[in-house]
């Protein structure tokens, strides 16, 4: 991360945004192809996809993003990294009960 023109940090901060910036873009498009489906299998691949996609194009725009990646491989592993963390989040998501607080 990062390079002559950008810290660690700013590379970071700007490979991250544009991450989030074209996963939402993502999500729009499934939704307009009503990909939301009850087959969790699909979802995944196409989050799969689309993170694949979203990291490799970052990473041949190091001189914008600061980010950089040698081989599709590494970018498949992270790509997979996100897919299973992000799917641990949204299950924890939707199975999380807020407890009301009670007042004596």
């Amino acid at each position: 991360m990062g390079n002559q023109y950008f810290s660690s940090f700013i590379a970071t901060f700007v490979a991250g945004l544009l991450w989030t910036l074209l996963l939402w873009l993502a999500i729009l498009v499934g939704e307009e192809y009503k990909l939301k489906s009850k087959e969790n299998v699909v979802v995944g691949l196409y989050y799969l996809a689309i993170n694949f996609v979203t990291l490799w194009v970052i990473a041949r725009i190091p001189f914008i993003s600061g980010f950089g990646v040698i081989s599709f491989v590494w970018v498949l592993i992270l790509a997979l990294f996100a897919t299973l963390v992000q799917w641990g989040v949204w299950r924890f998501v939707e199975n999380y009960q807020p407890t009301k607080n009670k007042k004596d």
